[in-house]
């Protein structure tokens, strides 16, 4: 019984060791070294994960798990630079949406 432990447990910490470590899914905004036609088309190297391109500013997003997702596209000829699309919350949660209403010229000078 305690072999067969062992044995599962060497499997499993040989499966571990060869997957390759995977990270939360994170968006890049990748920028071309020029502009216009044909700027953003080293994106056909990075597969499915590209979300958008725009030739036009040269501009990709793309969004990856791999932690060397950044660094390997930062190597690639045509690239300027990577940078991590950070996610903000720009509005507290503890604030309170308050509906409006209408006030006349009447209304604000009383």
């Amino acid at each position: 019984m305690a072999r067969k432990f062992f044995i599962i447990l060497t499997l499993c910490f040989f499966a571990a060791a060869v997957s390759p470590a995977q990270g939360p899914t994170k968006t890049y905004m990748i920028l071309a070294r020029g502009q216009g036609a044909g700027s953003t088309a080293f994106a056909a190297s990075l597969g499915s994960s590209v979300i958008a391109q725009y030739d036009e500013i040269g501009i990709v997003v793309a969004q990856s798990s791999d932690p060397g997702f950044a660094a390997q596209v930062a190597a690639l000829p045509d690239v300027g630079q990577v940078a991590e699309d950070h996610e903000l919350q720009w509005i507290s949660p503890n604030e309170t949406v308050v509906q409006a209403t209408k006030k006349t010229a009447t209304d604000l000078l009383l």
